[in-house]
């Protein structure tokens, strides 16, 4: 929620307009929501993960790196579609979409393996 909240203030400043949610209040709420939502999926992904009798830690491909951006993207278009139906799933915001979708599964192995390397993490995925 911060990091919504010091975006739209960074967005008041000349060209930095793109980073705008709409509102401080827009970037509050929305940024509660999807925060939410990440958990909530990641909660649903562990979930699935020990009904499959995959332990914590097991890899369980595609599920372990978009489980968060689905329940993100799913709270978003229950709780705020205003802003998240323009944002990912109308016009050039597919293509925000598609970025995320892009950039997940490759940033999802690069924080893993920091984690890992920091002591933080038991492995390395």
């Amino acid at each position: 929620m911060v990091v919504g909240v010091v975006f739209e203030m960074i967005s008041w400043s000349p060209g930095m307009g793109f980073l705008s949610f709409g509102s401080l209040w827009d970037a509050f709420v929305v940024s509660l929501v999807f925060a939410t939502g990440a958990m909530a999926g990641d909660m649903f992904g562990s979930f699935i993960k020990r009904r499959l009798g995959l332990g914590r830690g097991d890899k369980a491909p595609v599920l372990d790196q978009y489980d968060f951006v689905a329940g993100a993207l799913f709270f978003g278009l229950l709780f705020v579609p205003w802003w998240t139906l323009p944002h990912f799933f109308v016009g050039w915001g597919l293509l925000a979409l598609g970025f995320v979708i892009v950039l997940t599964a490759p940033l999802h192995r690069c924080i893993n393996i920091i984690g890992y390397w920091m002591g933080k993490k038991s492995v390395p995925w």
